[in-house]
């Protein structure tokens, strides 16, 4: 076994005490949906590996991304747990790989195994917490320092992808004024335009930029 691989199942196993139920390897390319909105999901995912993102389509049918979530993630939980019948949208944002549980298994482990129980009330909380820092600085902090955020948030590798479209569709802006502020980002020095791309040229400005500690 790779010492990758190694890492990512003692990883899985610490969510465990009495032993990890039975689990299926998944991969999911970026752009595949997890879950598909509104449907009875039978499979929790632990995502060990990549970034989801939790999406909604409005009831004029615009979809919108409102959380990118970073592995580890857990997906599944809140139909585990009976608050919600049918699951939410969740996306690969990037390509990811995890591993999937039959639901029914792992709600035996949250009656008889108090390790589990333990990592999804703390995950649950963070997740809480992520979930309202997100929208208290959607409603007071300014779109150009957003706009720094989510690209420190979806870049890989000091490379930033996303096109000013689906940035826009994230912070709720226009596609215009997301492509203006980018633009400002450059001029400051803090990326770098190659092609369709962007490279950080400068993460601490940059952090600066999105009024982050």
């Amino acid at each position: 076994m790779s010492e990758k691989n190694r890492c990512l199942d003692e990883g899985l196993s610490r969510l465990f005490s009495g032993g990890v139920p039975q689990a299926e390897p998944v991969r999911f390319q970026k752009g595949e949906l997890i879950y598909w909105e509104g449907r009875e999901p039978d499979r929790c995912y632990y995502i060990a590996q990549g970034r989801a993102a939790l999406g909604a389509n409005g009831l004029e049918g615009r979809h919108a991304v409102f959380c990118i979530l970073p592995a580890p993630a857990f997906f599944g939980e809140l139909e585990l747990l009976s608050v919600q019948p049918v699951a939410s949208e969740v996306t690969a944002f990037t390509d990811c790989f995890g591993y999937c549980f039959h639901t029914e298994e792992i709600r035996l482990c949250l009656r008889q195994d108090l390790q589990f129980l333990q990592f999804l009330c703390r995950y649950l909380s963070e997740r809480t917490v992520l979930l309202s820092r997100k929208l208290m600085r959607m409603q007071t902090v300014p779109l150009a320092a957003r706009l720094a955020e989510y690209i420190l948030e979806t870049e890989t590798d000091g490379l930033y992808r996303c096109p000013d479209s689906e940035a826009a569709a994230y912070l709720g802006a226009s596609k215009r004024r997301v492509a203006a502020l980018m633009g400002e980002l450059r001029r400051r020095g803090l990326l770098k335009k190659s092609g369709q791309h962007d490279f950080i040229t400068d993460s601490r400005g940059l952090r600066r930029a999105a009024l982050l500690k």
